[in-house]
């Protein structure tokens, strides 16, 4: 979102520090919004482990004179997924289009393990239960850990092939695009910050 200020000047004996208060004022009026959507991202963000929303920084520059700009940015290399862009920055309602390659394997089963898992295991088990059947374990107990890793394993490149061949769609997933829907919740507020707090504050201190 973009914002322009209008700043009326009643006096000139401080004209010429206008450029110096305005980018004090309005860097940290600025920093005040990058902070308010970050926190409001972090509330919409996806909950495992924390990482993403842990990962977002704000980024305050200013290419010219009068020109502020605000970034929130994460050096994490899904954060594109989860907000909703591709390699080139363009909006798409996948997290990973159809005919990408495979999601990376290693962060692919830790979410196999967490989610599919324990659902397959509660299934099975609830079946076995209706027919009577009870589970006898074959071989050791090594031997049984290595039938269920080797068989993690396959399961991740079976959801893996499935992801790359049909994508990923993310549109209605509660977690999707945080910051995008942090920075249009906060929209009427980051408006009333940057085109009437900040010309205020100009106009006071000149």
């Amino acid at each position: 979102m973009t914002a322009d200020l209008r700043v009326e000047v009643i006096r000139s004996d401080n004209l010429a520090q206008f450029q110096s208060i305005f980018d004090e004022v309005a860097e940290k009026a600025m920093t005040v919004v990058t902070d308010a959507v970050i926190g409001e991202a972090q509330a919409l963000s996806p909950v495992y482990r924390g990482t993403f929303k842990s990962s977002l920084v704000s980024d305050i520059q200013k290419p010219s004179p009068f020109l502020i700009e605000g970034f929130i940015q994460s050096p994490l290399n899904y954060a594109p997924v989860i907000e909703g862009v591709d390699e080139a920055g363009n909006e798409t309602p996948y997290g990973r289009r159809p005919g990408a390659r495979m999601p990376p394997f290693n962060e692919l089963r830790q979410w196999v393990v967490r989610v599919l898992v324990p659902q397959i295991q509660s299934n099975a088990a609830a079946l076995l239960r209706q027919a009577g059947i009870r589970r006898r374990r074959k071989g050791t107990k090594e031997e049984a850990d290595s039938r269920i890793q080797q068989a993690i394993d396959n399961l991740t490149w079976l959801v893996g092939r499935a992801i790359s061949s049909r994508g990923l769609p993310r549109q209605g997933y509660e977690h999707f695009r945080p910051v995008g829907r942090a920075a249009k919740a906060l929209e009427q507020l980051v408006m009333e910050i940057m085109t009437e707090q900040v010309p205020a504050e100009v106009e006071k201190r000149l």
